[in-house]
């Protein structure tokens, strides 16, 4: 035995380190009593005789590791979903490895609704350019969908889509029924059925869109002028303060505004432009147009 070993040996007959110690305040050696104690690499010693009184510092700290009823093995957001399992490779031709792959093919009813509305979950957001974060929420509010059973009888692509309409909206961005509509193989009463579905099941509360949303969108799509888009703000503030836009299409509104704005500071617009960026018909536009026409006093509002 070394003398290190030797020295370490049990001095209370129950533990390899001195009753002093354990207390965390040693004031003289147990060996021979000296009290040129020194701490080298967290080891406790004395300078005298080379008594090793604690080696190495107890971590009496609660436990950093996690209980295994909340460990997460699976991934880390929804979207991973889709890389989720093994890939078989198709280079080889033996029976082992075709039967390998048939049952790799193999998913739950659930599986196979979660990867491909993921799927297609992700070509919308990627035709709407949405971001990453918000894409992200869509597919969590889709999986709670598939977990709770909310498909049953329904189309996935009604789903998807009424699952980024409402991360959108949370997300305080505009979107409409027709804008969804337009990158989706759902039709509007599909997706906004599922979208009060998912809404009312899970507990979801979501304000309407506002005409003043869409004015920074649409005047983006028109390349209007900021001193446009100053004047159809004032006028969907000033229209929201009569009651003017209550119950009207908001896409649709904002952009009566901005043709509003555009005719009051001397701008040539066309009805036909506005409504395709709002994806509203001509009549909409122009019935809009009359109405801030006949209600507000335009003149006031440019000068502000």
């Amino acid at each position: 035995m070394t003398q290190r070993a030797s020295q370490t040996l049990q001095t209370d007959g129950t533990t390899g380190v001195s009753p002093e110690a354990t207390t965390g305040v040693v004031d003289a050696c147990p060996e021979c009593e000296s009290t040129d104690i020194a701490t080298v690499s967290d080891d406790l010693h004395c300078r005298d005789c080379g008594f090793v009184i604690d080696e190495r510092s107890v971590d009496q700290s609660l436990p950093s590791w996690t209980d295994s009823a909340r460990r997460h093995y699976g991934p880390t957001s929804s979207t991973q979903h889709l890389q989720v399992g093994t890939c078989v490779g198709i280079e080889t031709t033996d029976l082992r490895t075709d039967r390998l792959r048939r049952y790799n093919r193999r998913l739950r009813p659930a599986d196979r609704t979660l990867h491909r509305g993921l799927r297609d979950l992700r070509g919308v957001c990627e035709e709407l350019e949405i971001a990453k974060t918000t894409r992200e929420r869509a597919a969590h509010l889709f999986r709670q969908s598939v977990s709770r059973g909310l498909l049953h009888g329904r189309t996935i692509e009604a789903f998807t889509a009424a699952a980024v309409f409402l991360a959108v909206r949370e997300a305080g961005r505009p979107m409409t029924y027709d804008w969804i509509e337009s990158v989706s193989l759902a039709d509007t009463n599909e997706i906004s059925g599922a979208y009060r579905l998912i809404a009312r099941e899970l507990g979801l509360q979501i304000l309407p869109p506002e005409p003043n949303d869409f004015i920074p969108v649409l005047a983006s799509a028109v390349d209007a002028s900021r001193d446009v888009e100053r004047v159809a703000e004032n006028i969907v503030a000033r229209s929201g303060e009569m009651g003017i836009s209550v119950g009207k299409h908001p896409a649709g509104f904002a952009a009566a505004a901005l043709y509003a704005a555009s005719i009051q500071t001397d701008i040539e617009a066309d009805q036909q432009t506005f409504a395709d960026a709002a994806e509203v018909s001509t009549v909409t536009i122009s019935r809009q147009w009359n109405t801030i026409q006949d209600k507000l006093e335009l003149d006031k509002l440019v000068a502000e």
